[in-house]
């Protein structure tokens, strides 16, 4: 997981996603917004979760307002 200040769909994240076999959780689930974390309905999905391998995720979400300029995501893993 991190702050990666780069959304979904860039050409970076794009090809970090496809040349690590990394899926996007957000795919079919919403865009999931994270900055400006005050002004979420022109937010963009800058942070993201990677998982692959033996852990599954089961789900995520975006907390509250905390008072930094990203809103922090929250994400369930269960290992087999």
């Amino acid at each position: 997981m991190g702050d990666f200040n780069d959304v979904r769909w860039s050409r970076t994240t794009t090809t970090f996603r496809e040349m690590g076999d990394w899926p996007d959780p957000r795919l079919g689930r919403g865009t999931f917004p994270t900055f400006p974390s005050d002004h979420l309905w022109l937010g963009w999905p800058l942070d993201q979760i990677m998982v692959k391998g033996a852990l599954d995720l089961r789900s995520f979400e975006v907390l509250p307002d905390d008072g930094s300029d990203h809103r922090a995501m929250l994400a369930v893993l269960c290992a087999p």
